[in-house]
């Protein structure tokens, strides 16, 4: 009996893999990056996009050790800068990085509103907006880790 037991277990691990490989549990890299940009209908703003980069957390500590936060490291590789008109919105293929990287500057950092907004294959993964005191918008997207979002007191 114990031994049917085991066959059962590897052929349900055996049949697992396979399914895995086929992408039935969701496990396809992403396709294609869709980057809306809203507020007043004029507004000017300068636009940065990357699919080809590095990212990596940095924590940040005072002056006794203590853990303060954390910044985010971006390296670009290549990367395109626009001057775009709100509204706006582009769709990027990433099918060779899996990977994501906008930053969203508003030309009037005073006045209009700015919401950016970052859709993967079709799911909404990022909704942002400035913060106070702040005249620019960060997204960046990295395939089978969680959307990175600076730490507001340290971006």
């Amino acid at each position: 009996m114990q031994r049917h037991t085991g066959t059962r277990a590897l052929a349900g691990f055996v049949l697992a893999g396979l399914l895995a490989g086929c992408g039935l549990f969701g496990t396809d890299p992403p396709t294609e990056a869709r980057l809306r940009l809203d507020g007043t209908t004029g507004t000017g703003t300068v636009l940065v996009v990357s699919t080809n980069f590095l990212s990596q957390r940095q924590a940040l500590f005072d002056a006794d050790g203590l853990y303060r936060g954390d910044t985010l490291l971006v390296q670009l590789f290549e990367a395109d800068t626009f001057n775009v008109v709100l509204p706006f919105e582009q769709t990027y293929d990433i099918r060779t990085f899996s990977q994501f990287f906008a930053h969203i500057r508003r030309l009037d950092p005073q006045g209009d509103s700015l919401r950016a907004r970052l859709w993967i294959d079709g799911r909404l993964r990022s909704d942002q907006q400035p913060g106070t005191h702040q005249d620019s918008v960060l997204i960046v997207y990295n395939f089978r880790s969680r959307i990175i979002e600076p730490d507001d007191d340290n971006f």
